[in-house]
Parts: C-alpha cells; sequence; structure tokens
C-alpha cells in the first residue's frame, strides 16, 4: 500500500498509522536582527515528529517529541529513545505503521530494529506488530514535513525564541495546536543496543533494499518486503541468541551537557539581550568535557 493510499484509508482506532521525521536545524537561541547571535555557538534542538497519516489526521494526535544537545544527541541510541519515547504515549494501540524516510542513522539500523523487538514483545504497550515503510526514491512530500514548515511559521511569527521552554511552547502553539508535545528527559533516554548477528545476516538482503520492515509480538524475527507490493513477508532470524529481549537501564546516569565554553559565550554575548527569566535555563545547562558539539 502506497503513503497515499494510508492516507486515504480509514484506519480502525486500534492502529496507529503516521509520518516520522527529525528535524534538527533549530538553533537556540534565536534572535533575529542581532547580528551577535550568527557569530555564536548555541546548542542544536531536536524535534522528532510523528505526524497522523489518514482521515483522522486532523485530530490532536501528532506527537512531537523535543529534546536539546544538553539533554542528548542524535546517535542511533539516541534517536531510538525518541521512537520509544512516542511509542509509550501510544501504549493501547495494538498496530503500528510509521512511514519513514531512508535515512540509515535514523530509520533503518539494527540498534532501532532490535530495540523496537525488544518493545513489541515488552509489556509495557498493548502492540502486536510495528511496521517501518519506507519512501522510495523521489518521493518528496508526508505530513511530517508539513507540521515542521508549521512549526518554523510560528518561529517566524513569534520572532525571538530565547530559551527552550520557549521552543517547545512553539511547537505546541504551532499547527493549530493540533500537537502533543512530549519533552525528552535524560531518564527517556536509554541505553538500546544493536543486537543483530552478523552470521545470520550475511546472506540476507542488505537493510537498504528493504521497503518495509515488521516486528511481531512473540517473535525475535524481522519481517521485510523488499518492495511495496510484495504480497508477502519475508522472515528473518537476525538476532544474536544471547541478546535478551529487555528494557535496559539509562543510557547516562545525567544529561549530556554542551561544552563549557560554548556555555560560557552564550551567556556572555546573549544572555545581556533576553530577559531575566530566560537567562535561568542557559546559567544551569550542564557542561561536559567528552561531548561532540552538534552544531
Amino acid at each position: 500500500m502506497s503513503y497515499q493510499a494510508d492516507a486515504e484509508k480509514d484506519w480502525p482506532d486500534d492502529t496507529l498509522v503516521k509520518s516520522v521525521d527529525l528535524q534538527k536545524v533549530i538553533m537556540l537561541p534565536r534572535i533575529p536582527g542581532l547580528k551577535t547571535t550568527i557569530f555564536t555557538k548555541r546548542i542544536v534542538a531536536f524535534h522528532e515528529t510523528f505526524a497522523s497519516v489518514g482521515k483522522k489526521k486532523n485530530k490532536k494526535n501528532t506527537i512531537s517529541v523535543v529534546w536539546h544537545e544538553g539533554t542528548a544527541g542524535q546517535s542511533s541510541t539516541e534517536i531510538t529513545s525518541a521512537y520509544v519515547t512516542a511509542l509509550q504515549k501510544e501504549r493501547d494501540k495494538r498496530h503500528t505503521i510509521f512511514w519513514v524516510d531512508n535515512c540509515s542513522a535514523q530509520n533503518k539500523n539494527w540498534c532501532l530494529l532490535s530495540s523496537l523487538v525488544c518493545l513489541v514483545n515488552g509489556d509495557t504497550t498493548s502492540m502486536e506488530d510495528i511496521t517501518l515503510k519506507y519512501f522510495e526514491k523521489g518521493h518528496t512530500f508526508m505530513s511530517a514535513d508539513s507540521f515542521h514548515h508549521g512549526v518554523e511559521q510560528e518561529m517566524r511569527n513569534r520572532g525571538v525564541v530565547y530559551d527552550f521552554e520557549d521552543f517547545v511552547n512553539v511547537v505546541a502553539s504551532s499547527n493549530s495546536r493540533k500537537v502533543e508535545v512530549v519533552e525528552m528527559k535524560n531518564a527517556d533516554v536509554l541505553n538500546w543496543k544493536d543486537g543483530h548477528s552478523s552470521t545470520k545476516t550475511k546472506k540476507a538482503p542488505n537493510l537498504s533494499k528493504m521497503s518495509v520492515i515488521q516486528l511481531r509480538r512473540g517473535s525475535r524475527s524481522m519481517f521485510f518486503k523488499l518492495t511495496h507490493a510484495d504480497a508477502h513477508f519475508n522472515e528473518l532470524d537476525f538476532l544474536l541468541t544471547r541478546f535478551e529481549l529487555k528494557v535496559p537501564s539509562v543510557l547516562r546516569p545525567h544529561d549530556r551537557g554542551i561544552e563549557e565554553a560554548k556555555k560560557n559565550d552564550i551567556i556572555k554575548k546573549l544572555c545581556p539581550f533576553m530577559p531575566l527569566s530566560r537567562r535561568a535555563f542557559w546559567c544551569s545547562l550542564p557542561v561536559s568535557d567528552v561531548v561532540e558539539d552538534e552544531e
């Protein structure tokens, strides 16, 4: 079934159908007209949108998972945590379909697939299956893109976005407020692992060739189609025998943090142009000497 067909279908209430996209070019603070902003390193805010698809998409059932680089980065483990955070908000659904692009770092990697097997076989949701459908080359539109455009429009209307709370309010107010904004905290960033066996997958088609991938309750396998037109799934036992289907512990005992020099620059050069009520966020940002700058 094509994306357009999914969008036109009136899916039953126990089925979740969304398009997923990560927007990661939001730089905070945003102070238009202030030249100093351009020459000051700022923090990156991430915005993973799970946008409604289908005839019920006008209801408030789009979910936006937001975080900034002081909390977490954009590794496969952290992106997977955003997926799980969104899925936990829909825990009563029995079937999930996500339309995603073919970006291997975000949507088509062994860490994500291994983790979704753990989730669909766990007791924190009622899901029977999770299906990832990948857009074909040349596809230029999905509902998540439209939602991100609405967020950018709201940011332009606001003018200034001083801190992360301002950004959360922007997302919540955009797109006629038809969104649930979920802020991903450090406790939500779990140490998800790549559990695939290179021996078991050696003779299987490469992930890049797969158009549809499904994970099912009661199975450690993944089921895939090479084209959207294929009538039947192929089964692939891809996990290491020793890989345990369980929810891991948190990735870090504390927030990720940013470079201290970067924090000091923002406080020194940009905080004087902010209301006092916005400066507390920047002063309380955690720092770290070992993180890679996300900018």
